[in-house]
C-alpha cells in the first residue's frame, strides 16, 4: 500500500512539471502535498476531539 502511494505521488509530479516547467512544477507539487498533509492533520485532530467529547459525555451520563 505504501509503495503504491509513493508511486502515485511520483506519478503526480509528471503533469505538474509538464504543465508548469521544472521549477514551478516542483513548487506547485510540494505546495499541493503540503495542503493535503494539513488537511489530513486537521481531520485527525477533529476526529480525536470528537472521540474525547463522546467519552466525556458517556462518563457524565453514568
Amino acid at each position: 500500500m505504501r509503495l503504491a502511494g509513493w508511486g502515485l505521488l511520483a506519478l503526480a509530479l509528471v503533469p505538474a512539471i509538464r504543465l508548469q516547467g521544472l521549477a514551478l512544477g516542483l513548487v506547485s507539487w510540494v505546495g499541493h502535498l503540503t495542503l493535503a498533509a494539513w488537511g489530513v492533520y486537521l481531520a485527525l485532530v477533529v476526529v480525536e476531539r470528537r472521540r474525547a467529547l463522546a467519552k466525556e459525555r458517556q462518563k457524565a451520563a453514568k
